[in-house]
């Protein structure tokens, strides 16, 4: 017998309501009891004969919404399937009911907490006693270590009574098994997903090749893991394509070996990530074919069924362990925060998070919540749209671009597109020029001026660390270096503007395979672009935004290495959300 959704009393209630509001729509919240049907109700607002107000925090996890149809057509509006997804994602119910509140129309059902089984701490325990499941599979490796079974019980205790717990364990302690084994059983009985974040690729490589396997075969193979990689790991097929059809456009002639190499190993790998490549290729090559969360086109792509990414997050999606490096996972967390959204971000939801190598956290979340703009860097995306070879010739995008162009077929060149790429060379040509030209000369005036700054402590020193400040901002050859960069600043800017003008035609077209390939090329670049006409802007900025500015530098084989950054002062507030 299915279960009444609405008592009887709570239906009267309903009724009593709405007849109050003279047959108009009101807006009640339904509290559930013990996981069954809405018992009582509270008015939350009255509208007309067509609408009421949605109070969006009104309600919680388990609660339900309800309101009623004055005309007895309870399908839901436009308007209740987008507050029903609100409310849903809270875990709140969407009813509609009609004026009698004998009808109802459930759009969304509330969700209910599955009930924990809290770990059994002598189970936890005693898989790492002799004759427990450990020892069976280490066999004469097994070694009993009290640290290990105390620290393990700390770990098992944390995930019972839902707290953080700091530990510090020496060498030899054993410890990857200490929480490994905790988490492998929570994530069994309760179908919650743990996270185990590191902050070295040594550890991860422990984890997934050595620690994860034996307590997997411990359990039974009963969970599934994996190792999560960022997005820029792993090879576009797309963006491979591009450069395979263009090779000699898109890369240099001390590239092209190692290009054709990596196109090679694209046709046989089933991994396509960059541990899987036989070599390390230079940064320069890999940036060339790496998958971009900038410019992915995602389900759009002609090679998403095969993308090498989004087959390695299908098979996340269904692992209860997790490896992550502390980057990715503070990454996500941004992410998360940003949308309110548990399902956004890089990881799929999980609500427990096992810190290895925690005293590097500080650093790690230091880095990700900074910014910073190097002279390389930067002109490394500018080329990227144009350079010159060893012989003279021009190549990257534009030259690309160009070449394509007269490819296309004779009615996409005759329409907007068609305009749009003959501003490609005209418009951005020069201004990738000016914008180079710009890059060095703000750079390295930065970093002689801050050089003769560090001399005046270190009258030896040929390599600039400095934390910019007040005084800096205050000396007279400040006011040269701001007047560069806010140049600088501009010129990316229009680059920027140049290329979304472009891009913005190539989104109509981008069905096309050839369009598809500039259309992914040129976000990329132009978002990079964007990025750092931003941290100009902001390092430029003499606000207290509680961030700490600094320049390095330094020279080497007859040119100047240089940057500039930000760095929160505190991170204790993100961190903490």
């Amino acid at each position: 017998m299915p279960r009444e959704l609405i008592s009887e009393k709570a239906r009267n209630a309903i009724k009593s309501g709405i007849e109050e509001a003279s047959g108009n729509e009101v807006f009640f919240v339904g509290r559930i009891e013990n996981g069954g049907s809405v018992n009582c109700v509270e008015i939350i607002a009255r509208g007309n004969e067509y609408s009421v107000p949605a109070v969006l925090d009104s309600a919680g996890p388990g609660d339900v919404v309800i309101h009623n149809h004055p005309s007895g057509n309870l399908t839901p509006s436009d308007q209740d399937i987008k507050l029903a997804s609100v409310f849903g994602n809270d875990g709140v119910g969407f009813y509609i009911v009609n004026n009698a509140a004998t009808h109802i129309y459930v759009v969304v059902e509330p969700y209910f907490e599955k009930e924990i089984e809290p770990l059994d701490i002598e189970d936890v325990t005693g898989s790492l006693l002799p004759g427990g499941n450990v020892a069976e599979v280490m066999g004469d490796r097994y070694e009993l270590r009290d640290e290990q079974l105390r620290m393990a019980e700390s770990v098992a205790r944390a995930f019972n009574d839902d707290s953080i717990s700091v530990i510090e364990a020496g060498t030899g302690t054993g410890k990857t098994l200490s929480y490994l084994i905790p988490s492998a059983v929570w994530a069994m009985r309760n179908g919650e997903r743990v996270v185990i974040s590191t902050n070295t690729i040594n550890l991860q490589e422990q984890l997934i090749d050595k620690d994860i396997p034996l307590v997997h075969k411990a359990f039974g193979e009963a969970f599934n893991y994996s190792l999560v990689k960022g997005m820029g790991n792993y090879l576009c097929l797309l963006r491979a394509e591009t450069v395979q059809e263009g090779l000699f456009e898109m890369a240099d002639e001390d590239e092209a070996g190692a290009l054709t190499s990596i196109l090679e190993w694209a046709r046989v790998t089933d991994d396509g990530s960059l541990s899987d490549l036989s070599f390390t290729p230079p940064d320069e090559v890999w940036d060339k074919v790496s998958a971009e969360s900038d410019s992915c086109l995602r389900v759009r792509c002609p090679y998403y069924s095969r993308c090498f990414f989004y087959k390695s997050r299908r098979e996340i999606a269904s692992s209860q362990l997790l490896v992550v490096n502390h980057h990715l996972l503070f990454s996500d967390l941004a992410i998360k925060s940003a949308s309110e959204k548990s399902d956004a971000g890089i990881l799929p939801p999980y609500k427990r998070v096992i810190f290895d190598e925690g005293h590097h956290i500080t650093d790690a979340a230091t880095s990700h919540f900074g910014m910073r703009a190097t002279k390389f860097g930067i002109i490394r995306v500018l080329r990227r749209l144009k350079r010159k070879s060893k012989s003279g010739e021009s190549k990257g995008l534009i030259s690309y671009a160009a070449a394509l162009a007269s490819q296309l077929t004779e009615n996409i060149r005759k329409g907007s597109i068609g305009d749009a790429l003959k501003r490609v060379e005209k418009n951005l040509s020069p201004r990738v020029d000016d914008a180079e030209e710009n890059v060095r000369e703000s750079f390295d005036a930065l970093f002689r001026f801050t050089l003769s700054l560090t001399r005046e402590r270190d009258p030896a020193a040929e390599e600039v660390s400095i934390r910019v400040t007040e005084s800096t901002f205050s000396r007279e050859w400040w006011k040269e270096v701001d007047g560069r960069f806010s140049i600088l600043r501009i010129r990316l800017k229009e680059l920027a503007d140049e290329i979304k003008y472009l891009t913005d035609f190539l989104l109509d077209y981008e069905s096309d395979g050839d369009v598809a390939k500039l259309l992914v090329e040129f976000r990329g670049v132009g978002n990079k672009l964007d990025y750092y006409a931003d941290v100009i802007e902001t390092f430029l900025s003499q606000e207290d935004d509680g961030n700490v500015r600094w320049v390095e530098g330094r020279e080497g084989r007859g040119t100047i290495i240089s940057g500039l950054g930000l760095s929160p002062l505190d991170i204790s507030q993100p961190l903490k959300e």
